[in-house]
Order: structure tokens, then C-alpha cells, then sequence
């Protein structure tokens, strides 16, 4: 889940403890604290998670990890989430780097990678792949909008999923979840 946003606390946290899971919780610290405020129009639930919340999720099992101070994906403003999380005792020694607003080219990602790596981080998630932004993925994506249809989701969403490795220990996948995706629709797509 990005941002902390406090619905990940009052609806996605109780589904994910009734069923013994755990997720991972990339935070813009800056939200968490107030000192960041989202641009207008950003869907945020009814505004961020405390770091109370986020203290409960952590003892249950989730990951807390940075997704900056300021959604940004600079070297500074990675470091003052760090600080932020550390100083929240919110993690390990170890933690996350999620890429805000998914703008990062593969170019840059190694020198802030190896920032990342030099700085705590064990490792990187990436963001939406460019071709998402197509004039074929957005007609794709409206037709899905409208009919719900399986084909047109797969269509869609096959640029979202991702698989890479985090300085060659891990390997990840990531896939872009919105709100009108249904759970049968992700399943059938995660099983492909």
C-alpha cells in the first residue's frame, strides 16, 4: 500500500489480520506528520494514518517502508524519511524505498539505488512502466472501466506487473491495484 493513508488502517489492516497475512506499507512521511500536504484532488481516504496506527500495524506483521517525506524520489528527501521512520521507531535498521508518482528512469535508478543500498535500504519498488501510458493502455483501461472485462484488465495492467531484483538478493513483483479492481479480477491476473 503507498502513501499511509488511514483507510489502509480502519479496512485493509482487519482484512489482512482475519486471513494471517501481512502486507508492506510504503509511507510519505511528511503526510504521517503533517508537514507535506498532497495536491488537491489526491485521494487520501479521510487523510493519514497516525503513527499510532502504524505502530499496531508493525507489532501485527506489516513492513513499514519509505515512500519518501515529500513523494519525491530525490537522495535528501529519502534521508529525511529515514530519520522520520527511525526516529518513530517504525523500523529496523533495514528498510523499503517505494518510488513516488512512479517517475524514475532506469538510467537514474542506478546511482539512487546504490545511495539507497549505501543508506539502509535493502530494497527498490518501482513504479508503473511507461507504456502504461499509451494511447492503447488508456483505451484498454477505459473499456476495462466500463465492462469489467477480464481481457481488457490483462490488456491493461500486463505493463503494471513487474519483476525485479533488489540488489541482487530479492526478487519482487509488484502490480498497480486501483479502487474499482475487483479481488476475482487481480486473482485471475496474478494466476496468468
Amino acid at each position: 500500500f503507498d502513501d499511509g493513508r488511514s483507510d489502509n488502517y480502519s479496512n485493509a489492516f482487519k482484512i489482512i489480520q482475519k486471513y494471517n497475512l501481512s502486507a508492506t506499507i510504503h509511507i510519505v512521511t511528511g503526510y504521517i506528520d503533517g508537514t507535506w500536504h498532497p495536491k488537491s484532488g489526491w485521494r487520501s481516504a479521510d487523510g493519514p494514518l497516525t503513527i499510532a496506527q502504524l505502530n499496531d500495524m508493525r507489532r501485527n506483521g506489516f513492513e513499514i517502508s519509505s515512500h519518501g517525506d515529500n513523494h519525491i524520489s530525490e537522495k535528501y528527501d529519502f534521508k529525511q524519511s529515514l530519520e522520520k521512520l527511525r526516529k518513530w521507531e517504525l523500523i529496523p535498521e533495514h528498510i523499503g524505498f517505494s518510488i513516488p508518482n512512479s517517475t524514475y528512469s532506469n538510467k537514474d535508478a542506478k546511482n539512487f539505488i546504490e545511495y539507497l543500498s549505501a543508506n539502509g535500504a535493502d530494497y527498490i519498488r518501482g513504479g508503473r512502466d511507461p507504456r502504461c501510458y499509451s494511447l492503447f493502455s488508456k483505451i484498454v483501461y477505459v473499456l476495462y472501466k466500463y465492462t469489467g472485462n477480464q481481457v481488457f484488465y490483462n490488456s491493461f495492467n500486463r505493463f503494471n506487473l513487474m519483476s525485479l531484483k533488489a540488489f541482487d538478493r530479492y526478487s519482487l513483483t509488484s502490480v498497480v491495484v486501483k479502487r474499482e479492481d475487483r479481488a476475482a479480477t487481480l486473482l485471475r491476473f496474478v494466476e496468468i
